[in-house]
């Protein structure tokens, strides 16, 4: 079956603002796909992809080089919001940076500087690019492998590292909904400004106490953190974390959920596990030079 190069997409501020259900229990059932879309992958999302794995491959720092490395946890500790970094789980960290993301891109995204769909589609990042060129198209690529992951955690999540994500999930869903106060028709823009005022001077287990799982108030404190970056700075360590994440998950699904998205017409995910595989950085098999070539398609 042929790859669809479709990015499946969910936001977690979308699925805050519902309708009052017509079907109490049908909605219930159906709910989680309410809130989902789908679009074609950019060809430079591709390329920054490969571009990524091919310079892990070449660092000097050997633990880039393993299936199992965790750069989330590196870039959180970066921002200096979170006490104990080993204790980060990767749906923990998915569902943080997913929120931080909407946040910071809705701060400095308006729809009057918002590039077009046909540009973003066509661009990929070379030596000549211009600095703002890369800082925009990094910018929206963080937004579309911020809602990709998002989709996994919620819609597959037998593909990624087990957790305790939908609990996660549910808990800030309830205090983001609570926080709202049951506006539901604000935009994403308007809601992400509400939630830029939040004062995080607090320490989070003040604000939701210790039997809370939520992550809010944990996503404030990180969007901040990143908002003190310069532009160009904050989108590169947001892409390079999302990357990360992304390789991660791919590195340490299991092979026969990988091979049954591949009947089904495949994941980003599976294609970036081939890759991965190809470059020698998966436990779970490895394709020998010269037999196979596992490569993104980049045209």
């Amino acid at each position: 079956m042929r790859w669809s190069n479709a990015l499946r997409q969910y936001n977690f501020i979308n699925c805050c603002f519902e309708t009052e259900p017509k079907f109490a229990k049908v909605h219930q059932f159906l709910e989680k796909y309410l809130y989902w879309n789908s679009v074609s992958i950019p060809s430079g999302l591709k390329a920054l992809i490969y571009d990524a794995l091919t310079e892990r491959t070449h660092s000097n720092d050997g633990d880039k080089k393993e299936s199992k490395y965790r750069g989330d946890k590196i870039f959180l500790q970066e921002m200096d919001c979170f006490d104990k970094i080993d204790e980060v789980e990767f749906d923990q960290s998915v569902l943080l940076l997913h929120m931080a993301t909407d946040f910071c891109y809705h701060t400095d995204v308006s729809e009057e500087n918002k590039p077009e769909e046909t540009w973003l589609h066509s661009f990929i990042v070379k030596e000549e690019s211009s600095l703002q060129d890369v800082l925009e198209f990094k910018r929206e690529i963080c937004v579309l492998l911020s809602n990709y992951m998002m989709h996994l955690l919620i819609m597959s999540p037998f593909m990624l590292p087990s957790g305790i994500g939908q609990i996660r999930f549910q808990d800030t869903r309830a205090e983001a909904i609570e926080f709202f106060d049951g506006q539901k028709n604000i935009s994403r823009k308007e809601a992400c400004e509400m939630l830029r005022q939040v004062d995080t001077r607090l320490a989070p287990s003040q604000v939701k106490g210790d039997r809370s799982k939520s992550l809010l108030f944990d996503a404030c404190r990180l969007a901040k953190s990143l908002q003190s970056r310069e532009a160009g700075e904050k989108w590169e360590k947001i892409s390079r974390a999302w990357l990360d994440i992304l390789t991660f998950a791919a590195a340490q699904c299991r092979w026969n959920d990988h091979a049954e998205k591949l009947s089904q017409g495949g994941e980003l995910l599976t294609h970036v596990w081939l890759l991965m595989a190809h470059f020698g950085m998966t436990d779970q098999f490895q394709i020998s030079q010269g037999y196979i070539r596992a490569k993104l398609n980049l045209n």
